[in-house]
């Protein structure tokens, strides 16, 4: 997991660096309302399946029910996918019909359509990485995700030599989408039958348990706040201030989010584990895990922000040009926000991985709530810098939520007894 997020993290500043080169402030500003607007389409589309694979997979394959197991599975991943491809038509006929309510004008709607397809191919990445690590087979993901990395990065550096615009770019995000989609998905059909991975193509059912259908719709209205957070910042500025302010703000973000990706494998890995002791009832073990993967995930961000605060300019202009420096305002605002998403990203899964989904729910609801207020109040007359101050309020809220609702968590692991499986037992 580690080096999966490596590569991520180093093909995430490529594509910042490349794609601000290529296009400059003003075409990049179009990409991120793009990207943007896609992204918010397929969140709105789609449900949390990896977590659902990680906690009710684990369960099912603990009490020995490998039918239960590989109809959560399929389940999981054929919604998603099918989700993802409604998405795209919702997308499409948003784009063709009704795209200058972002401020994409005529001339940019082919390159729209041709950036949205790259959902598509990714909708079930989370999952296939979720059943990957579930069968200790991650090193097949690592492979998947170097390939797709590698030639996306390398197709940039081309169309940049060759003076290509939106649509070269735009292209090139689809067939690296689809180059690690596809071979994500591969990786999981031959890792089947493996560790806690059932072989899910012999035979379909869709028949789950109820509790993985309320955990389902609970996830399917949490991704729709969450996709509110992720992109309608970005939007506002669009529409509010213009495509300039939108490009800075969105280079701003990506390359803070690109420091927070440093403890994604942490919290992947620890949230199967978490399932694992949960469903052995261990709530010894479980408050000995959250405590130890907090620290280092608190480690972890007094190690990255320290360097960047000081650094932040010379990084920012090395990373984007001299022509974002607009950039660095809005990227020291959004440290202490960042800052505190690192620090609790360990005790963030840990009510999912209980199987309960409501807590992201009320979180991110809450959270999100707090961002759209300083939105709305700093974005007209602060910009790309009121937007930021929005995502540190929201990082600033659930931070606090989570550590209640984990609190609460442990406290349950320590009074409960054996946890039922899905056939009462």
């Amino acid at each position: 997991m580690g080096t999966i997020t490596a590569v991520q993290f180093l093909s995430g500043i490529a594509l910042v660096t490349l794609s601000a080169r290529i296009l400059g402030p003003e075409n990049f500003g179009m990409l991120s309302i793009f990207i943007s607007t896609a992204t918010i389409f397929y969140a709105f589309m789609t449900l949390s399946g990896h977590e659902v694979i990680t906690t009710f997979v684990t369960r099912s394959m603990e009490a020995d029910q490998h039918a239960t197991a590989a109809a959560t599975l399929q389940t999981a991943l054929v919604t998603v996918q099918g989700l993802g491809l409604l998405a795209y038509v919702l997308l499409a006929a948003f784009t063709v019909t009704a795209s200058e309510i972002v401020g994409v004008g005529k001339t940019h709607v082919a390159a729209m359509l041709v950036c949205g397809l790259a959902g598509v191919f990714m909708a079930t990445h989370h999952e296939c990485l979720a059943a990957l690590r579930l069968a200790n087979r991650l090193p097949l993901g690592l492979a998947a995700v170097l390939v797709g990395a590698g030639l996306r990065t390398a197709m940039l550096v081309g169309v940049w030599r060759a003076g290509g615009g939106l649509m070269m770019v735009g292209l090139v995000f689809v067939v690296g989408a689809a180059v690690t989609g596809a071979g994500l998905f591969v990786a999981t059909v031959a890792s089947t039958g493996r560790e806690r991975l059932p072989h899910f193509l012999h035979g379909w059912s869709f028949r789950v348990p109820r509790d993985v259908s309320k955990f389902q719709k609970l996830s399917f209205y949490q991704t729709k706040v969450g996709a509110l957070f992720g992109h309608l910042d970005v939007l506002l500025l669009g529409a509010l201030v213009g495509p300039v302010q939108a490009g800075l703000y969105r280079a701003a973000r990506r390359l803070v989010e690109v420091t927070t990706s440093p403890v994604e494998p942490l919290s992947l890995s620890v949230q199967a584990e978490y399932s694992r002791w949960w469903y052995a009832s261990d709530g010894v073990m479980l408050q000995r895990l959250s405590r130890r993967f907090t620290m280092v995930a608190v480690g972890l961000a007094v190690g990255i922000y320290a360097v960047l605060i000081p650094f932040r300019r010379p990084l920012i202009h090395i990373a984007l040009g001299s022509e974002f420096e607009g950039v660095v305002e809005p990227f020291l605002i959004m440290i202490p926000g960042a800052f505190l998403s690192v620090s609790v990203a360990a005790l963030q899964v840990l009510p999912a991985s209980t199987g309960s989904a409501l807590p992201s729910l009320v979180w991110t609801s809450v959270a999100f709530v707090a961002q759209l207020a300083v939105l709305l109040i700093l974005v007209p007359t602060e910009g790309a810098s009121g937007a930021a101050w929005a995502y540190t309020a929201y990082q600033s809220v659930l931070a606090t939520m989570v550590v209640i609702f984990a609190g609460v968590t442990l406290r349950r692991s320590c009074r409960s007894g054996p946890v039922a499986t899905p056939d009462g037992n």
